[in-house]
Parts: C-alpha cells; structure tokens; sequence
C-alpha cells in the first residue's frame, strides 16, 4: 500500500498545484484587463491634456499678436 499511498500524495499535490496555476492564471488575466483599462484612460487623459495646452498656446499667440498691434 506504500506505492499507491505515494501516488495518491503526489497526484494530490500535482491537483492542488494545477487548482493554484489556474487560479494564478484567472487572477493574471483580470489584472491585466485593469491594467490595460488603466492605461487607455491615462492614455485618454494625456491627449486630452495635449488638446488643452495647445489650444492655450493658440490662444496666447493670439493675444500677443493683438497685442503688438496695439503698441
């Protein structure tokens, strides 16, 4: 019985290490999508910011060019 006690120990621990992996596995994925969600919208947030600074920079260029005219 020794055998078979031995090959039930290790099939135990080969199940529990696959339940682990795919558990690891699961969690990896969901992590990755976040990530991934993360990083659009930060992505997102920086394009918008670029809009931003340049309209500003227009916007600037043209009150100093009314300006000149003025002076």
């Amino acid at each position: 019985g020794s055998s078979r006690d031995e090959l039930a120990y290790y099939k135990a621990q080969y199940e529990q290490l696959e339940a682990e992996l795919a558990d690891f596995q699961t969690s990896s994925r969901e992590l990755e999508a976040e990530l991934e969600k993360e990083i659009e919208a930060s992505e997102k947030r920086e394009r918008q910011l670029r809009e931003k600074v340049d309209s500003l920079r227009y916007e600037v260029d043209e009150w100093k060019a009314r300006l000149t005219l003025h002076i």
